[in-house]
């Protein structure tokens, strides 16, 4: 099913638009980038910041899913300064549910980062089957997360395309407030 990249930015979109996400990862033309191996999102509440990672598993081989992804080399400038908690969502995409063989060894890897490090959860979902199969961690606030993702099934596209630079620049035109004078004369 080669719609992974079109439900990936499906799901981006709405994580930005809905849940109010901000992407970290840009690619060399400095432009955000989406459909690749992965795309990198951020969202600061207070002093913790949750960064959510999403990866295209259909691109990468076993090891990189199973130890790379939970290797944690995504860090961002507020979690670099120390003031700042972190805490990290993976979501792995798959277009049909892996072996039980690689659902197994996610499933260990999974469990040895949180024995060292309880900052982590995680999905895995199959679009062929429109089912997360995995999800480990996923209670609130993270369950708006999880409904993202599953409410763009609906949505899938395999040719669905989303300009992120015109989305962000929407979002911020949405927030900007806007300036009222009462009793001016004219």
């Amino acid at each position: 099913m080669p719609m992974t990249a079109g439900y990936i930015s499906r799901v981006v979109e709405k994580l930005i638009r809905e849940v109010e996400f901000i992407p970290v990862t840009k690619d060399v033309k400095g432009a955000f980038s989406t459909g690749q191996n992965n795309i990198v999102l951020k969202k600061v509440v207070g002093k913790k910041e949750r960064v959510l990672e999403i990866y295209n598993c259909d691109l990468l081989n076993a090891k990189e899913i199973t130890s790379d992804i939970f290797s944690y080399k995504h860090k961002t400038e507020e979690s670099m300064g120390g003031d700042i908690g972190i805490s990290y969502i993976k979501v792995l995409i798959f277009s049909e549910k892996p072996s039980d063989s690689l659902i197994k060894d996610i499933n260990n890897a999974y469990r040895e980062r949180i024995e060292e490090k309880n900052d982590t959860v995680c999905m895995a979902i199959s679009l062929k089957d429109r089912e997360v199969f995995i999800a480990k961690g996923i209670v609130y606030p993270y369950h708006i997360i999880y409904d993202a993702f599953t409410k763009a099934f609906e949505e899938a596209d395999e040719n669905y395309e989303v300009d992120i630079v015109k989305v962000l620049e929407e979002k911020k035109a949405e927030n900007k407030p806007e300036i009222i004078v009462e009793n001016q004369e004219q």
